[in-house]
């Protein structure tokens, strides 16, 4: 199964998360992860995430991953 979320303003998108459950190890993978530029720190993030926990939640999910490169400070710090 997969997930794609969105968060709009209107008719604008503002941010989005593209996940797939991986079977063998009961995982959710998120492929995409972004929030437009003017609108983080704005909770967009958070409320992505959120909405994908609670998606998860009542499955047999174990862990949510999220891969980012060491230079990337301000997905380390989301």
């Amino acid at each position: 199964m997969g997930y794609a979320l969105g968060s709009y303003i209107g008719a604008r998108l503002i941010g989005v998360v593209i996940a797939e459950d991986i079977k063998w190890n009961n995982n959710i993978l998120i492929w995409h992860f972004q929030v437009s530029e003017g609108y983080r720190r704005m909770r967009v993030g958070k409320q992505l995430m959120d909405e994908l926990v609670r998606l998860a939640e009542g499955s047999e999910i174990g862990a949510i991953n999220l891969e980012t490169q060491t230079t990337n400070v301000h997905a380390i710090r989301f």
